[in-house]
């Protein structure tokens, strides 16, 4: 079902898509939960991607969750993200922390972003510090050179002993 509605998805199907994820939602997938949530966002409903991801989230789906901490960036609420972030990092999975990286990144909160792309990188991502490097503007972090590299040590998040270049 699934496999279906992601077809009809790039095929443009609407409709289509949307009948088979609630199908396959409904039959127990929760990546389905995820893409419904997807789905109503990219058409502009963000109440009923909040409920999707929230039902998708409850079941342990750290995208559903990433969901909804770039849905609450987006409204400016922290309790939203002090909820489901923290969720995030306590997770093993480098992608998701990477990604929420970005998003804090890209909501402008450079510290919070920070804190997870060091989280992703001790979980084996090498790219996550690249993450940094797009940050720009008033705040961003200090510049190395003609790189946009980061040193652990530049933001107090290690011990002098243990500063490397990122």
């Amino acid at each position: 079902m699934v496999s279906l509605a992601a077809a009809l998805h790039l095929q443009g199907d609407r409709v289509g898509a949307l009948h088979w994820w609630d199908r396959a939602w409904a039959a127990g997938n929760v990546v389905a939960g995820y893409n419904l949530g997807m789905l109503h966002a990219a058409a502009g409903d963000a109440n009923r991607a909040q409920v999707a991801w929230e039902k998708a989230a409850a079941f342990g789906d750290p995208d559903a969750m990433l969901g909804l901490v770039k849905h609450a960036l987006d409204r400016g609420d922290a309790v939203g993200v002090k909820r489901w972030a923290p969720v995030i990092l306590a997770q093993d999975e480098a992608f998701p922390i990477t990604a929420l990286g970005v998003a804090f990144r890209d909501g402008g909160d450079l510290p919070h972003a920070m804190h997870a792309f060091l989280r992703a990188e001790e979980l084996g991502d090498g790219y996550a510090m690249t993450g940094m490097q797009w940050s720009t503007g008033p705040g961003s972090w200090p510049l190395r050179g003609s790189t946009r590299r980061l040193t652990r040590c530049e933001h107090g998040q290690r011990r002098p002993s243990g500063c490397s270049e990122a």
